[in-house]
């Protein structure tokens, strides 16, 4: 059976504006619309990698996702919309999480304010559709730390999905957790 949870995250902005901008790594940013047609669609099924993952809702901003059972998910303690996840993972910690921005009127107009604002550089690699929903993958740099994030568009709001880690066996479980990411109706 699997274990229901709530959880929220400490969004990159919150890490890396506490962190400082010492020496940020420079990297050229591909526009989202210089990508192409090339997406990704995904739905989990029974019968998939997700068979015995574990099942995270956070009802406070209707979203949810699975997650492999090595690794823990919960509620943000300092922001209830957002979420944490990933090995070890706490109400005040974790490798990854979900933040939320709103009133972005494009996801690139998001990138360029994390970038601006934060000094994080981003590299967008592909782009998705999760549960209906358009986004990006993008891998991104900063001082202190690099990662993999996927980058929704919906209602004006964005939805960062972010993961401060390039280890390849929890970037491809990461990956898999945005792909079963879906929304409350």
């Amino acid at each position: 059976m699997r274990k229901m949870y709530t959880l929220g995250i400490i969004g990159l902005v919150i890490l890396l504006s506490g962190c400082g901008n010492q020496n940020p790594i420079s990297v050229t940013s591909t526009p989202v619309n210089d990508l192409g047609e090339d997406n990704i669609t995904t739905t989990p099924t029974e019968n998939s990698v997700y068979q015995n993952w574990n099942t995270f809702v956070n009802p406070n901003n209707g979203y949810g996702f699975l997650y492999p059972t090595n690794w823990n998910a919960a509620i943000n303690v300092y922001n209830k919309d957002f979420a944490l996840f990933g090995p070890g993972a706490t109400g005040q910690s974790g490798t990854g999480g979900l933040e939320i921005r709103e009133n972005f009127n494009s996801i690139q107009a998001y990138l360029n304010a994390m970038e601006d604002e934060v000094g994080v550089t981003h590299v967008v690699t592909k782009k998705v559709k999760i549960d209906g929903v358009d986004g990006v993958r993008v891998e991104y740099s900063g001082y202190p730390v690099k990662g993999h994030a996927v980058v929704l568009r919906k209602d004006n709001n964005i939805y960062n999905l972010y993961f401060n880690s390039n280890k390849a066996e929890d970037v491809e479980l990461f990956y898999q957790l945005s792909e079963s990411f879906v929304f409350a109706e």
